[in-house]
């Protein structure tokens, strides 16, 4: 009988050595759950100001009717004698296409005209 209770003994004390082993698993665990969530958070936190950062780098494109268009790049040409179709598109945020027609139009009643091709635009300095 003496022996089994020595065996029992011995068992008792390897569930006791494991046990204690066991817990400093969990209490590792512990940490690195909370070190994922701190990552979680500051990738939530990159994501919205990345988002935020490509809002004003990407202002939306408004779809407006050529004839609407025409009307509000006059007002432009009014303030600036001479303007590019990129550049009018990206001051009133609207199509390329869009900008194009209107101007076709403008010139088409005479109220701008076009420079010829020879005039290169100069190159703009990437950022």
């Amino acid at each position: 009988m003496q022996s089994q209770f020595t065996e029992l003994a011995k068992h008792v004390e390897r569930w006791n050595v494991f046990a204690g082993r066991f817990d400093e698993f969990l209490q590792k665990m512990d940490g690195e759950v909370n070190a994922i969530r701190e990552l979680v958070s500051a990738i939530g936190a990159s994501k919205k100001k990345l988002n935020s950062e490509l809002a004003n780098l990407n202002p939306v494109i408004r779809d407006i009717a050529a004839p609407q268009a025409a009307d509000e790049i006059l007002i432009l040409f009014r303030k600036k004698k001479k303007l590019y179709y990129s550049d009018i598109a990206e001051e009133l945020s609207l199509d390329l296409r869009t900008v194009i027609k209107a101007c076709e139009l403008l010139v088409k009643c005479g109220l701008i005209e076009e420079v010829p091709n020879e005039q290169k635009r100069p190159k703009r300095s990437r950022r």
